[in-house]
């Protein structure tokens, strides 16, 4: 027994015996959190007072309780670790399974031979896999003789040195810093498990400590290459992230729960702020002293000694009454891995450790942090290694069987709160949605609030609503959600817009189809929401005359039912193919006007006319030709023609007026026989007529015959005499100068 030991014995016995002449009421009772920050001897006079009330027994329970030595380094602390997992909790009992040794037999441990699937361990011994992924950690150093080992550190780094320093490749370490196999499993304190240490039940106050719920717990084991030697393995319990850089990785194995390191080298990564570390980061370490004995356990917090300057600092594990225990196997274990070769069944599969060859151990991590009021605790890395010596901070780091194992272990169970959102609202479609943005609190840290949209459709495109989640992680993945949904409404119609060639629909004459068709025209509607396609019906022509229509409607309902008014487009046209007739009229009927006729005579001759259309009113138009001269005659057409709106062309009908110009008179020619008119004696009447002669008229615009007079005959004396008058009239009526023709003769019968 050490020293410290023994001193605290002596004080305890007297305490005791002082305690024993109290009086009752004067005896002060301590919690556990109490205890903790206390001495191990004012705990065990409590006990003892309350012991010394019931029983004469126990004293000598807590007399062994003394003697297991809770210095500053544990001596093989065995008891009953009261986890939720394994089952039934762990014993560290130097015994690697569940339900052995004695005094264990209702109790789990790493391994479980006796059930199936290993249900009080936490390896299924049948698969091989994990019990509890994600909560236990299996890091097996490949060993092969002489072969390098992949994973050592390369130069001096010591346990106080700034990790971020720590260099690592292959090599080869001495065989008493080898470690083939190294494993960790954590887990929360079970409220139906009483701690037991060293086989005693654990009480403090009359009250039986049971596992607290909230108490993270760690399981650790570690073994050695030789039990000659002293040899040392570090269990740190990092509060931010540790890393390896430049790490070549194989496969992630289920049966251990981390990737193993095949290759590489580098250095490490270390979050911690305070010296590459965090205030407060745990050092497990397991003590092989000399190749013999018990194994030790000490305890060191990191801390600040100085401005600037932070350091591993050993803590009494008097500290951790009930919070740590320490033990090595006591007899060969056989386990289901390789270990150093070693193969008692010559299957190739599994391993034997020899007496003193691995220790296991168990850790109240929450009370050993400190953290039992600290909700933010976060345990982030577990960096298992071997060292040259335990006791010195110069003392050197040699290997580790894996990268540090990545855990963000958490304390805090509170979810985030996330700012309240607003209730559902609608708004019509199309719309921006405009979703609040809420914040998050957390009664640690948020580490993120992410949204992810959810349309869920309506009975149609335009109706819908999504739904906005926001998830609010803090640093220890509890998350919170919250929620708001827009509904969206389509309750617009569409707006139908028709267009055609021409724009207003009159086509004109006979159109084709496909002209009448453009009239019509096409549609589009526009919708707020979606696109919309139109369609249409069209009416029967509509028939007036000559006049025809059609009418083409569209309707469009969107696909909310939303009916746009209908819109609709006329197209009208003439169906014509008939020529106008033309009747033209004048006075006179026949255009002969007769003689130097007005100008508005000869108008009157060549007449008017009208034109007669199926389809509608025709006005003729004429031309005049030019008079024609022949002569005296003249004569002029008038030509009228007519088409209709249709472009139907009459046929021309014309009028010709004809009249004479004629201003000059006749020219008589007066001629007898004889000449001179005297007829001698007693001619006959043929020859007075002779010589009375004959006339003829001549005028430049046609033939006209004088006519004469013959005057009666004058009688003097024998002398007779007779004159003949002609005249002559043009059809004109212009009047020749008469012309007369005098004959005379001698009537003398009468000798």
């Amino acid at each position: 027994m050490k020293k410290s030991t023994i001193t605290k014995f002596f004080d305890v016995l007297s305490s005791k015996i002082y305690c024993c002449l109290r009086p009752k009421n004067t005896v002060s009772k301590l919690d556990f959190l109490k205890f903790n920050d206390g001495n191990p001897i004012n705990y065990m006079s409590n006990v003892w007072l309350r012991c010394w009330r019931q029983s004469f027994v126990l004293p000598l329970v807590f007399m062994a309780i003394l003697l297991t030595g809770y210095t500053a380094e544990a001596q093989s602390i065995q008891g009953v670790v009261p986890v939720q997992t394994p089952l039934l909790g762990s014993g560290v009992d130097g015994d690697a399974f569940a339900h052995t040794p004695n005094g264990y037999t209702n109790v789990g441990d790493l391994f479980d031979a006796v059930h199936p699937n290993g249900t009080h361990g936490v390896l299924d011994l049948t698969t091989g896999n994990l019990l509890y992924p994600g909560f236990t950690f299996f890091l097996q150093d490949p060993w092969g003789g002489d072969r390098q080992d992949p994973t050592i550190f390369t130069l001096s780094n010591k346990i106080n040195d700034n990790p971020s320093t720590y260099t690592w490749g292959a090599g080869q370490n001495p065989n008493k810093n080898e470690i083939q196999n190294a494993g960790a499993h954590f887990s929360y304190g079970d409220p139906t498990i009483q701690t037991v240490v060293n086989g005693v039940p654990l009480v403090v106050n009359g009250v039986p400590v049971m596992g607290d719920p909230n108490d993270l717990w760690v399981l650790f084991a570690g073994d050695r290459q030789v039990t000659n030697g002293s040899s040392y393995i570090d269990f740190e319990f990092l509060q931010k992230s540790l890393t390896l850089t430049g790490a070549v990785y194989g496969a992630f194995n289920p049966q251990t729960g981390t990737s193993p390191v095949i290759g590489g080298s580098g250095s490490f990564e270390s979050a911690g702020t305070d010296g590459g570390r965090t205030i407060g980061d745990i050092l497990v370490t397991i003590e092989f002293v000399q190749g013999g004995g018990d194994a030790n356990a000490s305890i060191r917090v990191w801390t600040q000694t100085s401005p600037g300057v932070y350091e591993y600092v050993l803590h009494p594990n008097s500290d951790f009454l009930g919070n740590i225990f320490i033990t090595q196997n006591t007899s060969i274990t056989p386990v289901p891995f390789d270990v150093y070769g070693s193969d008692p069944n010559g299957t190739g599969v599994g391993g034997s450790y020899q007496v003193n060859q691995w220790a296991e151990g168990a850790v109240n991590l929450t009370k050993v942090f400190n953290a039992v009021n600290n909700d933010c605790f976060v345990l982030s890395t577990l960096f298992i290694r071997t060292r040259s010596s335990g006791s010195s901070n110069q003392s050197e780091l040699k290997d580790f069987p894996g990268a540090p194992i990545q855990l963000k272990l958490c304390r805090d169970k509170t979810p985030p709160v996330i700012s309240a959102l607003p209730a559902p609202t609608t708004v019509e479609c199309p719309a921006v949605l405009s979703f609040a943005t809420p914040t998050a609190t957390d009664n640690c840290a948020v580490k993120s609030l992410v949204y992810v949209d959810v349309t869920t459709p309506g009975n149609c495109a335009g109706n819908y609503s999504v739904t906005r989640t926001w998830t609010a992680t803090d640093d220890c993945g509890n998350t919170a959600i919250a929620a708001q949904t827009i509904n969206v409404r389509d309750t617009v119609a569409p707006v139908i817009t028709a267009t055609g060639t021409p724009t207003n629909g009159t086509l004109g004459c006979n159109p084709s189809a496909d002209a009448i068709n453009a009239a019509l025209g096409t549609a589009t509607a526009m919708d707020a929401c979606g696109m919309v396609t139109p369609t249409f019906t069209d009416s029967a022509v509509t028939i007036t005359g000559c006049l025809r229509s059609q009418t083409r409607t569209w309707n469009a309902t969107d696909a909310c039912g939303n009916a746009a008014a209908p819109v609709s487009r006329t197209a009208t046209w003439t169906v014509d193919t008939v020529a106008p007739v033309i009747t033209a009229t004048g006075t006179p009927t026949n255009g002969t006007l007769g003689c130097s006729p007005s100008e508005s005579a000869i108008n009157a001759a060549l007449g008017t006319a009208t034109a007669m259309d199926a389809c509608g009113m025709v006005t003729p138009t004429f031309t005049d030709s030019v008079v024609t001269i022949t002569g005296c005659i003249r004569s002029q057409t008038r030509t009228w023609n007519a088409t209709d709106a249709c472009g139907n062309a009459a046929a021309p009908v014309s009028r010709t007026a004809t009249w004479t110009v004629d201003t000059v008179a006749p020219v008589i020619t007066a001629t007898g026989t004889p000449t001179n008119g005297t007829l001698g004696c007693n001619p006959s009447a043929d020859a007075i007529n002779a010589a009375l002669g004959t006339a003829t008229a001549m005028d430049a615009c046609g033939m006209v015959t004088p006519t004469f007079t013959d005057s009666v005959v004058t009688i003097t004396g024998c002398l007779r005499s007779q004159t003949r008058t002609w005249n002559a009239t043009d059809a004109c009526g212009n009047a020749a100068a008469p012309v007369s023709r005098t004959t005379t003769w001698t009537v003398d019968t009468v000798a």
